[in-house]
């Protein structure tokens, strides 16, 4: 197992083993894809226990409001589709936990 780079990311989306729809050159970087916040998100408060539907915008122009001890389920603008050959992982970058934000999510998918 190898990780791709930007190269291999590219080849292997012209043999078909990875599809990310609404692609963006500039969103391809040595070492990974920065997808992108979609058009919707669920912004949770945990002190009034209720969400909030909030529509984010078009891409590149994202602004999202999380209250302190919230958390939001985001859509992404990409869609990604792995053939057998290829694992996917999501991480955060860098840059979010220096402004006090934290990516969760899990490397599998529930039944």
């Amino acid at each position: 197992m190898f990780l791709l780079d930007d190269q291999m990311i590219t080849e292997y989306m012209k043999r078909g083993h990875l599809s990310i729809s609404d692609f963006e050159q500039t969103m391809l970087h040595p070492t990974y894809y920065y997808f992108r916040l979609g058009k919707w998100a669920k912004v949770f408060d945990e002190q009034r226990l209720d969400y909030r539907a909030e529509e984010i915008g078009e891409p590149g122009r994202e602004v999202l409001s999380i209250p302190a001890h919230g958390y939001a389920l985001i859509q992404t603008f990409e869609r990604f589709k792995l053939s057998g050959k290829v694992l996917g992982f999501f991480g955060q970058p860098s840059a979010l936990p220096r402004k006090g934000l934290r990516l969760n999510h899990s490397p599998t998918i529930d039944p």
